[in-house]
């Protein structure tokens, strides 16, 4: 009980169109937890980890469903970062772009996902019409497991095909994985075909990314690859 306590709201941080944390559930859980617990007579260890799942649960919310963090009016321009965010800007418009996917890469901390959630926030101001799905590549891989278990392909197909705007975070994720691969090679090309708009992000560029099919890493490239530099004094001093 205290795993799924603390790992559930992992598997709730997903994109526009999922829920956010299950608090009833959580609350089941520690009220197990406790019980648990008390049994042995560790009442105050219980009660620690309730605590400590409530406060994971409240980072699982971080999704596009809150209030919005992190929009382009907060995001400190610089030369390191300059293009990347004058590329986001642009597809954030919501209009037709000569480059499909965008593909955002850099470092820890340089603004890639924030760069990500503006443009969701953006597209979401400007053309609530559009469906837009926002999710991390694990959740990708998370959500095709699970189709593949319950026997929901088909779902998870029409899911993923029917959008207007895909977002995937943390691409490199499912590196090394072949089916996972597969299946969003397929995906990426059946919204290619249908003109839909696709924004990746990744730690390195494409072609660096070990154990990622080529045929993908080419489908990544022909779009605008852009990377975000670490930053300089300057902008540092923005950021400031």
């Amino acid at each position: 009980a205290i795993f799924l306590l603390i790992a559930a709201p992992s598997l709730s941080k997903v994109s526009l169109a999922f829920r956010s944390p299950d608090y009833f559930g959580l609350m089941i859980l520690g009220l197990t937890a406790v019980s648990a617990f008390s049994a042995k007579g560790h009442f105050l260890k219980a009660m620690m980890m309730v605590v400590l799942g409530l406060m994971l649960a409240s980072v699982g919310q971080d999704t596009l469903s809150d209030i919005p963090r992190f929009t382009f009016d907060n995001f400190v321009v610089g030369k390191p970062n300059e293009l990347a965010h004058a590329a986001a800007r642009r597809v954030a418009e919501g209009g037709i772009v000569s480059f499909n996917p965008l593909f955002l890469y850099g470092g820890v901390g340089l603004g890639k996902t924030h760069l990500m959630h503006a443009i969701a926030w953006e597209l979401q101001n400007r053309r609530p019409d559009l469906n837009v799905l926002y999710l991390s590549a694990e959740q990708f891989m998370y959500r095709f497991v699970q189709a593949l278990r319950e026997r929901k392909m088909m779902d998870f197909k029409q899911l993923f095909r029917s959008v207007d705007v895909l977002m995937v975070d943390d691409v490199q994720f499912i590196a090394g994985k072949g089916s996972t691969q597969e299946e969003f090679f397929h995906t990426f090309n059946a919204l290619v075909d249908q003109n839909k708009q696709i924004i990746i992000s990744g730690d390195r560029a494409p072609g660096e990314i070990k154990d990622l099919e080529d045929r993908i890493k080419s489908r990544l490239q022909s779009g605008l690859v852009v990377d975000l530099h670490p930053t300089d004094y300057e902008l540092r001093l923005g950021i400031l």
